[in-house]
């Protein structure tokens, strides 16, 4: 079986454990990995259903984070005024974490639906696969 079929089996606790956007970032790649392995593989659509379930779910997870954490507002000014002060860091921005601008529109517009209606998340769920 495939590393990242195996880690699906623990998938509750890989959720619950997402602390940051890049755990849920980290998670969603699994995740996404392990669904194209089970349609190669022809795992079946119990398989492929559960790990796009799981992508589902940290994207939403994704979008929350991102919605909540502070945007990195670069440098701002010239000299000292550009450079943070030592106790304080600045957040990451996308790229350092490694999501797109769309990536991150989609992510929070799904945590959104998701807080709003959420029977509707499976429903585009289903029609992204």
């Amino acid at each position: 079986m495939d590393k990242s079929l195996a880690k699906l089996e623990n998938a509750s606790r890989m959720l619950a454990e997402v602390r940051d956007a890049g755990d849920a970032h980290r998670l969603m790649a699994k995740a996404s990995a392990a669904e194209h392995y089970a349609r190669k593989a022809k795992l079946g659509e119990d398989a492929i259903t559960y790990a796009h379930a799981i992508k589902i779910d940290a994207e939403v997870l994704l979008g929350g984070f991102l919605k909540e954490t502070e945007k990195n507002q670069g440098a701002k000014g010239i000299g000292k005024s550009a450079v943070p002060d030592g106790n304080r860091t600045l957040p990451p921005t996308l790229e350092e974490l490694g999501v797109t601008k769309k990536l991150s529109a989609e992510a929070q517009a799904l945590h959104t639906i998701s807080e709003e209606q959420p029977e509707q998340v499976e429903a585009i769920a289903r029609a992204q696969r």
